[in-house]
């Protein structure tokens, strides 16, 4: 039987009050436009103008409601995804699970948990030995009725076309007999974003080096390109997290925000905000998240938060929380937030407007 979530109602609304009293600066990003070290012979596409400009917001929109655990247990959710309906996580206990929010967002349902399924999620052979941390805990794209989720050994592709029971189909590195998973680094992302309008088309991106371009079909992904961060070669600092929103890629950095557009299936070059110390990221349909922690003697003036863009680039809320990873609901109307690695804790967010 499929174990239940376990809810605990929290009131912890006065911390957020506490948070949310400080009035946000009206503050403006000093955007730097680079070209990854582009020389006169560099023929690539510019990179996409995006306008982001921060203003003054204040108003408290962001109201706590509950807090979820898996089996009533230390609940740490690696890594979040919303798509249709669905959340999608991976962590512990739950190794890799999905809920239902389509019906009462601010009250999940558990649909499947691995750690419930652990034999028939990840037959042995030819795969086996299944953990979030080897294939969950750097990235989840969902493309359905595929998911892609990778970890610190590889790439796991799952099949979600059985609801209640979903299958690992495929795994880069694929094991070798009964002998102890291996790794392949052409396959550790930080980060999957998708293309904009092509669905076979998904970049995966490493943490220091490089972004893959992956060619999807079916269970099967491979390689179509690889590009380097930068045209030397040099390594950058660090990627935590990535996302599609309208027509380009945004690229979470530790010390920055890199804006992508594409030319065919080829990334441009990016527009590189240096303000924004991007911790994870996340994106809807008519909403851009990202959470911001300044690195220390950086010289940002930016506050730590979520910073909540429109498609213009124009802030449209800050929201004073500083999560681990987080998702929002399609409808832009709750947020999903691992705060401290016990629990994912739900949030409404009360919208004064509509966009």
């Amino acid at each position: 039987m499929v174990s239940e979530l376990h809810y605990l109602i929290i009131g912890f609304h006065s911390e957020l009050e506490t948070l949310m009293t400080a009035r946000i600066r009206q503050l403006a990003i000093g955007v730097l436009v680079l070209g990854l070290s582009v020389g006169c012979t560099d023929k690539r596409t510019p990179p996409p103008q995006f306008p982001i400009s921060i203003n003054n917001q204040d108003g408290e929109i962001l109201v706590a409601t509950a807090e979820v655990q898996f089996n009533g247990k230390t609940t740490n959710a690696y890594q979040m995804k919303v798509q249709t309906g669905s959340l999608y996580l991976t962590g512990t206990t739950m190794g890799f699970s999905r809920w239902d929010i389509g019906t009462a967002p601010y009250s999940p349902s558990l649909t499947f948990a691995q750690h419930d399924n652990i034999i028939s999620f990840s037959p042995a052979p030819p795969f086996g030995q299944w953990t979030p941390q080897s294939y969950g805990s750097g990235a989840v794209e969902i493309n359905y009725p595929y998911a892609y989720v990778s970890g610190g050994l590889g790439t796991s592709v799952i099949d979600l076309s059985q609801t209640t029971n979903p299958v690992e189909v495929e795994r880069y590195p694929r094991p070798v007999g009964n002998s102890a998973p291996g790794a392949d680094v052409a396959f550790i992302y930080k980060g999957f974003a998708k293309h904009p309008t092509q669905p076979g088309v998904i970049y995966g991106f490493r943490e220091q080096d490089y972004i893959y371009t992956l060619a999807a079909s079916g269970a099967s992904l491979s390689i179509a390109k690889k590009d380097a961060y930068t045209q030397s070669g040099a390594t950058v600092c660090c990627v935590r997290g990535a996302t599609t929103f309208g027509d380009k890629i945004f690229i979470a950095f530790r010390n920055a925000l890199w804006v992508l557009g594409v030319n065919g299936t080829a990334l441009t070059q990016p527009l590189i905000l240096s303000q924004i110390h991007a911790q994870a990221i996340t994106s809807t349909a008519t909403l851009l998240y990202v959470y911001h922690e300044p690195v220390a003697q950086s010289g940002s003036t930016l506050t730590a938060g979520i910073y909540v863009f429109d498609r213009s680039g124009n802030q449209v809320a800050f929201l004073p929380i500083r999560p681990r990873s987080f998702t929002v609901s399609e409808d832009d109307g709750y947020l999903y937030a691992n705060m401290d690695g016990e629990a994912v804790k739900i949030f409404e967010i009360k919208w004064s407007q509509q966009f």
